[in-house]
């Protein structure tokens, strides 16, 4: 073994297993697909990507066009993406999901959100 082919590649896990319980037992991204159109051609869907956005918020608040380099130091499996997808995400990427988050019936993508947490 050569020491020289030997890297070290260091990824933040940080909080994102607690916001992942919190967000998996809300169903924050099933609700999101119910609610967010997603094209074929889209290698992250919109859901992926306000959730992703959602952890990014509560984590430390970025812009959006540091949002990738914010992800970028992350454990990808943790914001789930996986390696392919992490090199599209950008802030055009995300601009794009918020404007679908903008176009969808948000009062009832709401009213579902506040009957989960609820019960």
């Amino acid at each position: 073994m050569n020491p020289d082919d030997l890297t070290l590649n260091s990824k933040i896990i940080g909080a994102l297993p607690i916001v992942n319980r919190f967000m998996e037992r809300l169903g924050v991204e099933e609700l999101l697909e119910k609610f967010l159109p997603t094209s074929s051609s889209q290698k992250i869907g919109n859901a992926r990507i306000i959730a992703l956005l959602i952890r990014s918020v509560l984590l430390e608040r970025n812009p959006l066009y540091k949002v990738s380099d914010w992800a970028a130091i992350h454990e990808p499996e943790l914001l789930g993406l996986d390696a392919a997808p992490a090199n599209c995400l950008n802030d055009d990427r995300v601009g794009r999901g918020l404007d679908a988050l903008f176009e969808v019936d948000r009062a009832s993508l709401m009213t579902q959100a506040v009957l989960r947490v609820v019960s």
